[in-house]
């Protein structure tokens, strides 16, 4: 389910910036990753209870319904509460001067900012494959809770998460 918020997060972050002023940014965003790991905390607490509880496969049965309710929760936010403008990016309403929509090719002459995404997206390339080896090997070792280990594993992850955000948004 993390997978959802990494795929929804650009959008939740135009629509955040949309809907709340420059000036209150940080703090909003810490807001937003705070609360999403929280999500993810709950997610993992309980497809690890039921996981254990019932079966390992069950989890599974579970996700697209969370994310139903994770479109459900996107789609009832109405339009009108968000600016586009500032969404994209733009200062205050500009009626006679509307900013024009740039694609992601604006970003290349940016030399920091795509050294950056490089460096990130190496950094998950050789971290994501860590949490399903770990878990594997705790599964081989413990048969049963298979679950409930790899729950713990994200809840440990996602409340550090939580806690720098929280630090982030105070400096």
């Amino acid at each position: 389910m993390a997978v959802l918020g990494g795929v929804f997060a650009p959008t939740i972050a135009a629509m955040t910036l949309g809907m709340f002023p420059r000036e209150n940014w940080p703090e909003r965003l810490a807001r937003n990753t705070a609360f999403d790991r929280a999500r993810n905390i709950f997610i993992a607490v309980f497809f690890g209870v039921v996981g254990v509880a019932f079966s390992q496969k069950a989890p599974f049965a579970f996700a697209p319904a969370f994310a139903v309710l994770t479109a459900v929760a996107a789609l009832s936010i109405p339009a009108r509460a968000i600016d586009n403008e500032r969404a994209r990016g733009a200062g205050p309403r500009m009626a006679d001067h509307p900013p024009e929509s740039g694609g992601w090719r604006m970003l290349l002459p940016y030399r920091q900012l795509m050294i950056f995404a490089l460096a990130a997206a190496l950094f998950h390339f050789a971290n994501a494959p860590m949490l399903p080896l770990v878990a594997k090997r705790l599964a081989f070792a413990n048969p049963g809770w298979e679950s409930g280990l790899t729950s713990a594993a994200i809840i440990i992850t996602q409340a550090v998460i939580i806690l720098a955000a929280l630090l982030v948004a105070r400096e």
